[in-house]
């Protein structure tokens, strides 16, 4: 059971803090859950400046921190540890005479921090009283963020506004909900230390009286010597900053990959320099301090790359505000260029490894094509005329090639011609008697643009679809000529794959639909093969067995073409002839008998062998002419 509950935390809150130079009044505490947080509200006479704002937080959250490590949490939030380590906690500063808090500072506090994970099981000690002096002030600077006057959310502000204080205390109580887990690093004030620690003097001499003596004698040695590095972030175990700083800073760069906008960059930069300030507490003694530090001079060098990023798109928006409502004189275009030249210098600065680079190149086009603009603006009428006509012939000549385009080549010199006429209307400079015109045929040229180029990726699809498919047939009769069905049926495919993918409307589809029908019928043909070839490996065994070797052999076999051959044996293949030849048609030959009973035994084992494998076989006799061939699906010999 816990030694506090909300109301004693708040009443040693209470006594515990120190005035604050500016306010000499004490405060008044008050403690609550709500939403998942422990709420601690401490109201205060006058307004302070910032600094003794960031003061009085400082002092509230570690006399906090203090009271939770040796009693742990009230017993009304036993239930926020029930499924977290960690802790949110809220401090609000309010003004007595104002109805909402001015400020709020926000931390998180872990259960692991606490007095009992340093000592075990508290409850097993006696309940003894011990005097004790409370630890130093932490000196080590708060991070920067968040800004030391936080607004406090509205929803949070209806638990903070008590009719009285019974009824607030009694609707806040009833809040109590397991806690979340919290991802997001412990925001605090910033702080000047160096004054905290001052005013913290004299409330370091106060004493404290528990109930536990034992863990007093302990606690007194090690919270004196060691709460100050011992809390320190990344100290022990793992570093979850460095873990979450790094997603956090790999998130953020994310954002620059797809054409981020100027408003992106500045909160990419805002969020590097955040995950920086975080992980700047990490002490020298950390074993992560190193890891830290390689982490924040990699990001600091993004942050130093967004910088000059930021000042190129400064240096932009200066030359295009300089550029409205013209004409200008020609010392004002002057002043124009100089400012897109500066943007652009900065841009070529940046380092092909940096996450912004895609971003600077992007923009130096854009930047490139303004100052071509303002320096075209000093270009004599004659010279936007000629670009006028360049454009009117490169668009004739494209609607020509269009209309007659019947290959790839065809549509390139199409779409050639209808890019030169859109980039020779973009670079007539405004201001120019041509200019009006050119706005005019603009949009119909691009129109015109995007459907030739459309067609003209469709033919390079259908070009490339094409040849992969002959060249993918080419390989598959060439594996087919060494008997490597395998391979000839993956190439027959991918073959058949590729023509089927090419587009219609394509001066190759009518081509490429002759060859599916060639390409389906080889796959086929392949694909039997194969099989043959799978089942003839299974059934070589069998065949040297029985084709025998030495002054034994009756036989010799093979693969060709597909088809099992089988080629008998002198003697042998007159006595086989006999046997499959009805008798009718059978001719008077002198066999011996020893010849017939093996060639009978022959006979035998082929047909098992064909009707087990499912293999067709083919027998020649000792002269190479054909005798007959088994098929397994007839079960028996055909002429």
């Amino acid at each position: 059971m816990s030694a506090l509950t909300l109301n004693t935390l708040a009443s040693k809150l209470s006594q515990d803090l120190s005035p604050l130079p500016e306010i000499a009044t004490e405060p008044t505490v008050r403690c609550a859950l709500g939403r998942d947080k422990l709420m601690v509200l401490a109201e205060y006479p006058a307004a302070p400046t910032d600094t003794i704002l960031s003061q009085a937080f400082a002092q509230l959250e570690q006399r906090l921190r203090h009271q939770l490590n040796i009693s742990g949490l009230p017993e009304e939030a036993a239930e926020l540890a029930a499924s977290t380590d960690k802790i949110p906690v809220h401090l609000y500063f309010k003004l007595r005479d104002q109805e909402k808090p001015l400020a709020v500072h926000r931390f998180v506090w872990q259960v692991s921090e606490g007095f009992d994970a340093v000592f075990g099981d508290a409850a097993a000690l006696p309940p003894e009283t011990y005097s004790e002096t409370y630890p130093p002030l932490d000196t080590t600077p708060f991070d920067p963020e968040p800004a030391d006057s936080e607004a406090v959310p509205e929803e949070e502000i209806a638990d903070l506004q008590p009719a009285d204080t019974d009824r607030w205390e009694a609707e806040l109580t009833e809040n109590i909900a397991i806690a979340a887990s919290l991802d997001e690093e412990p925001e605090v004030a910033t702080v000047d230390e160096a004054e905290v620690q001052q005013q913290g003097r004299p409330w370091q001499q106060r004493t404290l009286h528990t109930r536990w003596l034992a863990i007093g004698l302990a606690g007194g040695v090690i919270l004196v010597g060691g709460l100050y590095g011992a809390t320190r972030p990344c100290t022990f175990g793992r570093c979850e900053r460095i873990e979450t700083a790094q997603v956090s800073g790999a998130a953020a760069l994310d954002q620059l990959e797809s054409a981020p906008s100027p408003g992106t960059i500045q909160d990419v930069r805002q969020d590097l320099r955040g995950v920086v300030n975080r992980l700047r507490p990490i002490p020298f003694w950390s074993p992560y301090h190193d890891q830290a530090q390689a982490v924040i001079q990699n990001y600091q060098a993004e942050i130093d790359r967004l910088d000059t990023i930021v000042a190129a798109q400064g240096s932009a928006i200066a030359a295009a505000e300089l550029a409205q409502s013209p004409p200008h004189p020609i010392e004002r275009w002057q002043e124009i260029a100089a400012h897109w030249r500066d943007a652009i210098q900065r841009l070529e600065s940046v380092s092909p490894e940096s996450a912004v680079y895609a971003f600077a190149e992007t923009k130096l086009t854009e930047y490139r094509n303004y100052l071509a603009i303002i320096e075209g603006r000093i270009a004599s009428e004659e010279a936007a005329e000629a670009s006028n006509n360049q454009a009117l012939q490169a668009a004739q000549l494209g609607t020509q090639l269009a209309e007659i385009a019947d290959s790839l080549e065809e549509w390139e010199t199409a779409l050639s011609s209808w890019q030169t006429a859109v980039s020779r209307l973009e670079q007539i400079p405004q201001g120019t008697l041509a200019y009006g015109e050119a706005q005019e045929l603009l949009p119909q040229y691009e129109a015109s643009l995007g459907q030739v180029r459309t067609q003209t990726r469709r033919e390079r699809i259908a070009d490339q679809f094409f040849y992969e498919a002959v060249g993918n047939a080419a390989e598959a009769r060439r594996y087919e000529g060494d008997e490597q069905w395998t391979l000839a049926v993956m190439n027959w495919r991918d073959a058949l794959q590729q023509a089927r993918r090419v587009p219609e409307n394509t001066a190759q589809y009518e081509k490429t639909q002759n060859l599916i029908s060639t390409y389906q019928k080889a796959l086929s043909e392949a694909e039997a093969n194969l099989q043959i070839a799978a089942r003839f490996q299974t059934a070589q065994p069998s065949l040297a067995s029985a084709c025998g070797f030495g002054n034994q052999q009756r036989c010799a076999f093979r693969i060709q073409d597909g088809k099992v051959r089988l080629d008998l044996v002198q003697g042998y293949d007159q006595a086989l002839n006999q046997s499959i030849t009805p008798p009718p048609e059978r001719q008077a030959t002198a066999i011996s008998p020893q010849v017939a009973a093996e060639a009978n035994e022959l006979l035998r084992q082929i047909t098992a062998i064909g009707d087990n494998n499912r293999l067709p076989l083919e027998l020649y006799d000792a002269g190479g002419e054909f005798l007959a061939r088994y098929r397994p699906e007839l079960d028996g010999f055909v002429r």
